[in-house]
């Protein structure tokens, strides 16, 4: 058993080391920037839908996951229609933006 635990930290030690290294590796310092794991096409859709607002007195909304960017064209159903679907929504992320 005890040869089973050396081994087993041995591993983890060895495992965490190379985490680390990688970390390092691709952001140049061990500092987590958590700005950095924030999702830039949000941002971008808003500012697009602000300029969109600004331009229009009443719009349409679509809302929803990358099945629906993928398959609605917004253009298509006319010129009041904004598409804020993107990747990584899902329905509470839309429930919360609508209230």
């Amino acid at each position: 058993m005890k040869i089973f635990i050396k081994r087993i930290s041995l591993f983890l030690l060895l495992f965490i080391l190379l985490l680390v290294g990688i970390f390092y590796i691709n952001n140049g310092t061990l500092r987590i920037d958590f700005e950095m794991f924030k999702d830039k096409i949000f941002f971008k859709k808003a500012e697009y839908f602000s300029d969109f607002i600004d331009k229009n007195d009443s719009i349409n909304l679509i809302l929803g996951s990358s099945l629906i960017q993928c398959s609605i064209i917004p253009d298509s159903l006319g010129t009041k229609w904004f598409s804020f679907a993107n990747d990584i929504q899902n329905i509470y992320e839309s429930y919360k933006f609508i209230y």
